[in-house]
């Protein structure tokens, strides 16, 4: 027999229906704004609920909190930010609903985001998550659907939920320590691309179904943390919520001790008027691509980002039209008439392709078909040698080197060598020092390191996280 939500007060973490552990993103955009609205500089509006008084990960979840409002201070200026905390003495489902229904806000301008740390499931009966606080003794659920409906009497132009309920708790080294805290002057590019010009629905887990995400006293919950992190070193490119998710999940994946697979539970848009950013100029197409259950319908690879400026925005269709490869409609089949599967064969393909290729595509509104053609880029060629993408910086003057901040799927970043033992670069993680034992401390020595190298490269890399340097081989490509 299905249990209710009263027996949570005897055994809050055993039910068939509660997976405890998820985190949840939900963007709900409205209308597009009047004339006026779009005159007025819009507010992002932030009431983070931290149940700090939850037994036992109650200090995870001030962590959350200080870290989420230590990270947007720094690349959101006070003029277009209000952050709001609530949770002392108590959290419960009326605090936390009365917050929200006691917002002021301009309606079709301002975006509203709700951030909550604690415990937390899903119902089977309604197939949805909730969060359960520590004032109403974790028996009284608060629904996702129900703080949506408040949100929504406010009018925002975009509605974000984020809600991190955390259970097992796993003991790490913390994080390494931020920058020095600057007040913005303007909002940082990522967090305008995701928070200002983004529409549509994100729809993002910490856990698949089953999993428990994990936090401890000491950096809080693994996912935030990584989150977090990726938001701050990504602050100056304005990436699409897709390569956030991707970094951030990969993130946490690589700490010692944590068993959860952050996933899109719905496809990703992309921010208007901004198709890629970093990247721009390291591929000879400008697409990057996967296998998804879109794409598993046509057999092919869905285009899940396009990068500015490149021949992806310009293929020419059978009647000799210019157009542009769209994110979350197009799924490529084909490359010079082989089949395309996965990222790793489009990335394949194309590095094998001459200056022109040929593309199968499918319009997935209307299911149908067509070829086009793109003019590939020859820079890009050699810079897709190693597959992976470092830049200098703060993250990098550490310890000297340039951090990892990109790794394309199957390239040969994805199977350096210790030994005989395969490795991965990590984005985010990893510092390279040295190629071929000459330091590198920029994007343009790391590019140079790379063209001027034979087939087998030396890379020393410091790991972040283990503070450890270790030396491999890369077999990079022609």
């Amino acid at each position: 027999m299905m249990s209710t939500p009263n027996t949570m007060t005897r055994a809050p973490r055993r039910l068939a229906w509660l997976l405890l552990g998820f985190l949840v993103v939900a963007i709900d955009a409205r209308m597009a704004p009047s004339a006026l609205a779009q005159a007025a500089r819009p507010k992002l509006h932030v009431i983070m609920f931290a149940d700090v008084n939850a037994k036992g990960i109650g200090p995870s979840c001030q962590i959350d909190a200080d870290n989420l409002d230590e990270t947007f201070t720094q690349f959101i200026p006070k003029s277009q930010l209000e952050i709001v905390t609530v949770g002392q003495p108590s959290l419960g489902r009326e605090v936390m609903l009365d917050a929200i229904r006691h917002l002021a806000i301009v309606p079709d301008v301002d975006t509203v985001m709700i951030y909550y740390s604690g415990h937390g499931g899903y119902s089977e009966k309604r197939r949805e998550h909730f969060v359960t606080a520590s004032g109403d003794g974790l028996s009284v659920p608060v629904f996702r659907g129900e703080m949506k409906a408040e949100l929504a009497k406010h009018k925002p132009r975009l509605t974000v939920i984020i809600t991190d309920s955390c259970s097992d708790l796993v003991e790490l080294r913390p994080a390494p320590a931020g920058q020095p805290h600057v007040i913005p002057e303007k909002v940082a590019p990522l967090f305008a691309s995701l928070f200002f010009r983004t529409k549509g629905l994100v729809d993002l887990s910490a856990t698949r179904p089953g999993q428990e995400a994990m936090g401890n006293k000491m950096i809080g919950g693994l996912f935030t943390n990584s989150l977090m992190s990726v938001l701050s070193n990504n602050a100056e490119h304005p990436l699409a919520w897709a390569a956030v998710l991707r970094q951030a999940g990969r993130q946490t994946s690589q700490i010692p001790g944590a068993d959860q697979t952050a996933y899109a539970v719905e496809a990703l848009p992309e921010p208007e008027g901004s198709q890629g950013g970093i990247g721009a100029q390291r591929v000879r197409l400008g697409v990057v691509g996967d296998r998804t259950g879109k794409s598993a319908r046509y057999d092919g690879v869905e285009v899940l980002s396009v990068f500015r400026d490149m021949p992806a925005t310009r293929v020419k269709g059978e009647n000799g039209a210019i157009v542009t490869l769209v994110v979350g409609r197009d799924v490529i089949t084909h490359v010079n008439g082989s089949p395309v599967r996965t990222n790793a064969d489009l990335l394949r393909e194309i590095a094998a392709a001459g200056a022109t290729v040929l593309l199968r595509v499918v319009n997935t509104t209307n299911s149908t078909a067509g070829n086009y053609e793109a003019v590939l880029t020859s820079d890009g060629a050699k810079r897709l040698r190693l597959g992976a993408i470092a830049v200098g910086g703060n993250a990098g003057q550490e310890v000297g080197g340039v951090l990892v901040t990109k790794v394309f799927a199957g390239s040969p970043a994805t199977r350096i060598k210790l030994g005989e033992k395969p490795f991965t670069l990590v984005p985010y993680r990893d510092i390279i020092q040295t190629m071929n034992g000459k330091d590198v401390r920029s994007n343009a020595e790391f590019l140079q390191a790379i063209k001027q190298s034979g087939p087998t490269m030396e890379i020393q890399v410091f790991d972040r996280l283990k503070n450890t340097t270790t030396t491999y081989t890369a077999e990079l490509l022609p």
